[in-house]
């Protein structure tokens, strides 16, 4: 299991999408938009959004080089679910879709901006303050025939 302090409990808590040209994540079920995917945090939308699979390229279209969204609901929205529609175009309003630039996966790690398993593992460590005894320490410096070695 992966647990480290600051990191959360997941891996998936250590990593988030970068948005490109948003033709791999999905809209409403991908972390892309701050901490947290947009159907936890608007869950009254999400139930009333006809696509819950959407890619983010597929809530929006390109007009003279600029992206536009183009948010669709399977009703009329009552008076009081429509500030639910402005704090997410205001959300929205954070992200810069790239055309031709692929969606990536970003480490959050010492912002590090690519995963690799030495940072993993450097992080892991980092968290864990572990005293080794000298018993240990003797056991991993001891000099033994390797196994594929050894034969009966």
């Amino acid at each position: 299991m992966w647990v480290s302090k600051g990191w959360g409990s997941s891996f998936e808590d250590g990593i988030s999408w970068k948005v490109g040209d948003g033709k791999d994540v999905l809209f409403w079920e991908d972390c892309w938009l701050g901490q947290d995917a947009l159907k936890r945090v608007f869950p009254r939308l999400f139930s009333m959004c006809p696509i819950k699979d959407a890619k983010v390229a597929e809530i929006g279209s390109w007009s003279d080089g600029v992206w536009v969204w183009h948010l669709a609901w399977c009703r009329s929205l009552f008076e009081w679910e429509k500030p639910l529609v402005d704090q997410l175009y205001q959300a929205l309003l954070e992200v810069s879709l790239v055309l031709g630039e692929a969606d990536k996966w970003v480490w959050k790690a010492g912002g590090l901006q690519t995963f690799s398993v030495s940072s993993a593992y450097s992080l892991l460590r980092r968290d864990c303050e572990v005293v080794f005894s000298p018993t240990y320490c003797k056991l991993w410096n001891c000099k033994v025939v390797p196994s594929t070695l050894v034969t009966a």
